[in-house]
């Protein structure tokens, strides 16, 4: 969907899959100015260039990751960042067994195959996952949910991570990042599927988070959540979220 700037949108190409994308990330994967796409459908990863014009050609497939090693396995996420500091995007996916795994990209829309696992972990609130720079070094770091647990993976700036930090999540559901104390440190909010309520976990900006903090939420029958996403939605400043649980509803701080 191609925006004119004024807050309209029109359609100009259209990706088809025989089950559907269950996650997309875009990046420029080939260096070439132009952003292009990579998708999961089912047990496979899907390779999109951009054109430049909002249309995109088909240009690599691979297995998702952990599919080999499995009888079966779904892919789920993908998110793309440049994991060992080489200027060149890679990819991190996590399948439904939370199997996390790096394929390190070679600049040219191609990536590395086998990948390299980087975590397991039992995943009990579905495929939740978000990059940070938790320790303020500027390499990526992973949040990743286990079901009552936020694991932390801190990065070493050359595609691998210290083994993973884990803080109370209270039966997570869905979780977001952001500076949320105005005071420079990246923080994490974590639905709950107790009503009314969400979690804070504020930085330290060392990789580490304080004790969690319950926050009541100003609603009735909010119970946890399937996404969240971060704003500033009435430029105040001061970053906001909003929740979905069947619908979407605006927390403004």
């Amino acid at each position: 969907m191609l925006g004119d700037g004024k807050g309209n949108f029109t359609l100009a190409s259209t990706l088809t899959s025989w089950r559907g994308y269950s996650w997309l990330a875009v990046g420029d994967f080939n260096a070439d100015g132009k952003l292009d796409i990579v998708a999961a459908q089912g047990t496979t990863i899907e390779i999109y260039l951009g054109n430049g014009d909002g249309t995109f050609t088909s240009f690599k497939t691979y297995p998702f990751p952990g599919v080999s090693t499995r009888q079966y396995a779904v892919g789920d996420a993908i998110l793309a960042a440049d994991f060992n500091g080489d200027g060149k995007l890679d990819l991190l996916t996590l399948d439904q067994y939370g199997d996390m795994y790096i394929m390190v990209g070679r600049g040219d829309g191609t990536f590395a195959y086998p990948p390299t696992l980087i975590t397991s972990s039992p995943v009990g609130c579905g495929t939740f996952v978000q990059l940070s720079d938790f320790n303020a070094d500027g390499t990526p770091d992973i949040a990743f949910c286990t079901g009552d647990e936020v694991g932390i993976l801190i990065g070493n700036g050359d595609g691998t991570f210290q083994p993973p930090a884990f803080y109370p999540g209270t039966s997570s559901y869905d979780f977001a990042t952001g500076d949320f104390l105005s005071n420079g440190h990246t923080d994490i909010v974590v639905s709950t599927d107790i009503t009314n309520q969400f979690l804070l976990l504020s930085g330290n900006s060392n990789g580490t988070f304080q004790s969690e903090e319950v926050i009541s939420l100003p609603t009735t029958n909010v119970n946890g959540g399937v996404a969240m996403a971060v704003g500033d939605f009435n430029n105040n400043g001061l970053l906001d979220f909003v929740l979905d649980d069947d619908y979407a509803y605006i927390y403004v701080q």
